[in-house]
């Protein structure tokens, strides 16, 4: 991959857990050598998504990459920010979006349908990588209602799914 090609790109890796915030940083730390300029490419936001800004809790007890946001304290869990997706796109001066990787582990009708919703189609992320393991998690299916304002299926597996918009 050739990073001189992205030269006005950013990358927003959004994570609420602070211990994978510190493993982010040190995968950037060692990409630097590679490529000098990552720290400037990479922002982390140490935050929740949802469907709107708050404080909520992270439940840690699934694992260190199977945190799930809940609404109350239980012992494991630690409280968190949470942001909308429109929140971090604002702070970040963002105009476009060519790709989204999302895994919120059942949260992503709640972060991505208000997004929609609120939303310029100028806006919409030309790619979406959306997992769907956990959908029947989720209040709307979110895959339909992408499908529905212009969103095409191009691969699926067994916890993945690609859409590119029309």
């Amino acid at each position: 991959f050739n990073f001189n090609k992205v030269k006005n790109s950013k990358i927003i890796a959004v994570e609420p857990d602070p211990q994978n915030c510190d493993r982010i940083r040190m995968n950037l730390d060692l990409l630097k050598y590679k490529i000098p300029k990552i720290h400037d490419l990479v922002k982390i936001e140490q935050c929740a998504l949802s469907e709107q800004s708050s404080i909520l809790y992270l439940n840690k007890n699934l694992g260190p990459a199977n945190g799930m946001i809940i609404d109350s304290f239980i012992p494991g869990a630690i409280k968190v920010n949470v942001k909308t997706l429109s929140d971090i796109i604002d702070s970040n001066n963002i105009t476009h979006i060519t790709n989204l990787k999302i895994d919120v582990e059942g949260y992503e009708d709640k972060i991505l349908l208000p997004f929609f919703k609120n939303s310029k189609e100028n806006l919409f992320p030309k790619n979406i990588i959306i997992e769907h393991a956990r959908q029947n998690l989720w209040k709307v299916n979110i895959v339909d209602y992408m499908i529905s304002i212009g969103y095409k299926e191009i691969h699926r597996n067994k916890a993945n799914l690609i859409l590119k918009f029309n």
